[in-house]
C-alpha cells in the first residue's frame, strides 16, 4: 500500500511539473498571439479591405476579425508547446525559461550571455535574405512578386508587433521548440546508433522547409503566387529557418528567438524603404 502511495505521489508530481513547464513555455505563444492581434487590429483599421484579401468575412466586426486571425495560430501554439515540452529535453535541446520552470535556474543572465551572438547572427541573416532576394529576382525575373498590394508606411509599421512578437517568439516556439524537437525525437527513436548531431540537423532542415512553406498563405494574400514566386518565398524563409535552427540546437530557444526578431529589424526597415 505504501509503495502504491509513493508511486501515485511521483506520478502526480511529474504531471504537475509538466503542466508548470508547459505553462511557462506557453507564455511565448501568448506574447506572439498578442502581436498578431495588435497587427490585425491596426491594419484592418487602416485598410478594411485586408479582411477580404486575407480570407476573413468582409462584414465581420473588428473584434471578430481579430479573433479569427489568431484562432489557428493559437491552436498551433498550444499543440507545439505541449509537444516541445514533452520532447525537447529528451533530445538535448534547451530553453532558459524551461530550465527555470524545471529547477529555478536563472533566465536573464543566461539570455544576456547568448544575446550578442544571436543579435549579430539575426541582423546578418536579415541582410543576407535581402541581398539574396535581390540577386534571385535579378537572375530569375519570374520569381519577382507580381500583383502585390501597394501597401503604405502605416501598414508596414502596423506589421511590427506581428513581426517581432509572433515571428520572433511564437514562430520559434512552434517550429523550433515544437516541430524540430518532435522530428528529432522520432528520428532518434528509429535511427540506429548515437547520431544525435545528424538527427538534430535533419530535423532543423525539415522544419526549415516547413517554415518556408508556412509563409505561402500570407504571400498568396498579397501577391500572385506563381511557381517561381512560391519557390522564392520558401527558399528565403527556409534559409532563415536553418540559421535559427542552428542557434536552437547549438545554444537555446531564446537565442533563436533573439536572432529571428533581429532579422526582422532589417526586413522591416527594407519594407519601409520599399513603400516610402
Amino acid at each position: 500500500m505504501a509503495h502504491q502511495t509513493d508511486a501515485s505521489a511521483r506520478t502526480a508530481s511529474t504531471s504537475t511539473s509538466f503542466l508548470r513547464r508547459t505553462a511557462w513555455m506557453l507564455l511565448f505563444g501568448v506574447a506572439g498571439l498578442a502581436g498578431v492581434a495588435a497587427t490585425a487590429a491596426l491594419q484592418l483599421t487602416i485598410d478594411p479591405t485586408i479582411a477580404e484579401r486575407s480570407g476573413l468575412p468582409a462584414d465581420a466586426s473588428l473584434p471578430v476579425a481579430v479573433a479569427l486571425s489568431i484562432a489557428t495560430p493559437a491552436v498551433l501554439a498550444v499543440v507545439a508547446t505541449v509537444v516541445g515540452t514533452a520532447t525537447a529535453p529528451r533530445v538535448g535541446f534547451r530553453s532558459f525559461v524551461h530550465d527555470h520552470a524545471t529547477d529555478g535556474r536563472r533566465v536573464w543572465s543566461r539570455v544576456r550571455e547568448s544575446a550578442p551572438r544571436a543579435v549579430v547572427v539575426g541582423l546578418a541573416t536579415g541582410v543576407g535574405i535581402v541581398a539574396l532576394d535581390v540577386v534571385l529576382t535579378a537572375v530569375v525575373p519570374s520569381a519577382a512578386p507580381t500583383g502585390a498590394s501597394p501597401g503604405s508606411v502605416a501598414l508596414v509599421l502596423a506589421s511590427a508587433p506581428a513581426r517581432f512578437l509572433f515571428g520572433g517568439l511564437a514562430e520559434e516556439l512552434m517550429l523550433r521548440w515544437g516541430l524540430v524537437s518532435a522530428i528529432a525525437w522520432v528520428l532518434a527513436a528509429v535511427v540506429p546508433g548515437d547520431r544525435r548531431r545528424a538527427v538534430a540537423w535533419t530535423a532543423v532542415v525539415l522544419a526549415a522547409l516547413a517554415f518556408g512553406a508556412a509563409h505561402l498563405p500570407q504571400a498568396a494574400a498579397s501577391m500572385d503566387l506563381t511557381l517561381p514566386v512560391a519557390a522564392r518565398v520558401v527558399a528565403l524563409n527556409a534559409i532563415a529557418g536553418v540559421v535559427f535552427g542552428w542557434l536552437f540546437i547549438e545554444d537555446s530557444l531564446e537565442a533563436a528567438m533573439l536572432a529571428h526578431a533581429s532579422a526582422h529589424v532589417i526586413l522591416l526597415g527594407t519594407a519601409l524603404v520599399g513603400v516610402a
